[in-house]
């Protein structure tokens, strides 16, 4: 399997703007230089709003739909439940079957989280120690 795409999901509602993005940002960072680039549900954000400032729902929804089919693999952060970030797991996983990772540094991970997950970590540094070997052998391997 090539990645040349990776979606990163996570709380964005009924979070900080630092606690939406900070993550995102150092992940990204570590993706390109695994030559991945990113999708950013974040990166939107004033396509997902109406001039007043309220959320645009079917905007919402749409921009993410369509970043998940253009993403080979979701890389999802769970420090909470998120009704999104479980809507995008479950939809990468059981519409699109592409592989979906998980970081939960805590013990709030929902069992269906778990369930359409391919895989689960206790921290950032143990999934890029996975993307690392991953990426050097097996899915690599798997191209040749």
């Amino acid at each position: 399997m090539i990645i040349k795409q990776a979606y990163l999901a996570g709380p964005i509602q009924h979070v900080s703007e630092d606690q939406a993005t900070s993550w995102r940002d150092e992940v990204a960072t570590v993706l390109k230089g695994f030559g991945i680039d990113v999708l950013d549900p974040m990166r939107n954000q004033h396509l997902k709003r109406f001039p007043d400032g309220t959320w645009d729902k079917k905007a919402i929804v749409e921009l993410d739909l369509q970043d998940l089919h253009e993403a080979d693999i979701l890389l999802a952060y769970c420090p909470q439940p998120s009704a999104g970030t479980s809507m995008e797991i479950m939809y990468m996983k059981n519409t699109l079957h592409k592989p979906v990772l998980v970081v939960c540094d805590n013990d709030t991970l929902s069992p269906w989280v778990e369930y359409f997950a391919d895989e689960c970590f206790k921290s950032f540094e143990d999934l890029i120690d996975y993307l690392n070997i991953k990426l050097t052998t097996k899915w690599a391997a798997k191209e040749s």
